[in-house]
């Protein structure tokens, strides 16, 4: 009963104009009517609810603001120059949190500015998330310093292997693997690829070999690796 619900919020609204809550749940319910429905009026609402809130998310939970950010900035309106603001507000306010510092890296990451992202993730604090290990590691490899991906990488893949491979593991794995194709390290990209296989899991055309194949403009061994992609009905 979204609609009943947006009627509610609102009306919480018109009692107290500074209910950053009321403001919060408003959004979310009009954002959904939109995104299912499409209504005209819940996407002016979402925006002046969305705005609202965010201009009394001072008086929400971080947690809530976190996500407030996340769903207005970036799903709903795809401003990433507000969300990097609003993101690095909340790093200050929640002293360096490696959550938030995750969400503010992969705006970065995704924007290709990697030094940003080698400059946020450095902090020793914020690498006990294994995502932002990834995203720190790809930054380097990204910007040729693959001396250090890679040392970055060894690191915690061991830190994180499993015998049978967890799903971070195949990740680094590979990240791994692109790393070392990067350089045209074509055994070793190889060789950790076979790692990444024998943990079992039905193949990819990303995690075949293929893709080292093609880097050797080897189309035939791409042809074979690509065929076990097809008959495992991938």
């Amino acid at each position: 009963k979204t609609e009943e619900a947006v009627a509610l919020f609102r009306k919480a609204t018109e009692v107290d104009p500074e209910f950053a809550e009321a403001y919060d749940n408003l959004f979310s319910a009009s954002e959904s009517l939109y995104a299912c429905c499409g209504y005209p009026w819940a996407r002016d609402e979402a925006i002046r609810s969305g705005q609202k809130a965010l201009e009394f998310s001072d008086r929400l939970n971080v947690w809530s603001r976190g996500v407030l950010v996340q769903d207005y900035y970036l799903n709903f309106q795809k401003n990433l120059d507000m969300a990097v603001v609003e993101y690095k507000k909340l790093l200050t306010l929640l002293g360096g949190d490696p959550v938030t510092a995750l969400q503010l890296a992969q705006i970065y990451y995704d924007l290709e500015e990697y030094d940003k992202v080698i400059s946020l993730l450095e902090d020793e604090r914020r690498l006990e998330d294994p995502r932002n290990v990834r995203l720190l590691a790809n930054s380097y490899a990204r910007t040729g310093r693959y001396a250090k991906a890679e040392r970055i990488f060894d690191d915690y893949i061991t830190r994180y292997s499993a015998p049978r491979g967890n799903f971070l593991s195949s990740l680094l794995l590979y990240d791994r693997e692109v790393c070392a194709l990067g350089q045209k390290k074509y055994d070793e990209a190889f060789a950790y690829n076979d790692r990444l296989l024998s943990f079992g899991r039905p193949i990819t055309i990303q995690g075949s070999k293929a893709p080292i194949f093609i880097d050797q403009d080897d189309l035939a061994g791409a042809e074979i690796e690509l065929q076990k992609v097809v008959e495992q009905g991938s």
